[in-house]
């Protein structure tokens, strides 16, 4: 990334996954492969626009009605999700968003297998290897 910064609703988005979803290379993941690394199902894997994102979408987040906010349970990790303090970027499947979750640094990424969120990868660089091992898609802009 050329040292530019993206924030939504005052949380800076990683600049690898600014590059990956600008570069659109989640097209062409294995979604069956990704859905056995992620633990989800993945069968409508996609990133939103990145001017979705940063635009629209983020506003119509902070609004997210409760029944998409999942519950504190034991069952998953971490069971719910706030809005304040995540972002949404893309789904893994219709109605089930992909969102960071800044509730942890870095953040984590959580998907919404309804009804509970469930954090599939520890990070974002975590998430890209999961999608991509070996980053065979994705190169590195260093």
């Amino acid at each position: 990334m050329s040292g530019e910064h993206y924030m939504v609703n005052g949380h800076v988005l990683p600049g690898q996954l600014v590059e990956a979803i600008r570069a659109g290379w989640v097209e062409h993941i294995d979604k069956d492969a990704a859905a056995n690394r992620l633990g989800v199902d993945c069968t409508h894997l996609s990133f939103f626009r990145l001017d979705y994102v940063l635009g629209l979408l983020a506003n119509d987040w902070l609004n997210l009605p409760e029944e998409y906010r999942g519950f504190v349970s034991d069952a998953a990790t971490p069971g719910d999700i706030d809005p304040q303090m995540s972002v949404v970027f893309g789904e893994v499947v219709s109605d089930s968003p992909l969102a960071l979750d800044f509730r942890k640094s870095p953040p984590s990424v959580v998907a919404y297998p309804w009804p509970l969120w469930v954090q599939i990868a520890e990070d974002v660089d975590d998430f890209l290897e999961k999608l991509d091992p070996g980053r065979v898609l994705r190169r590195p802009s260093e």
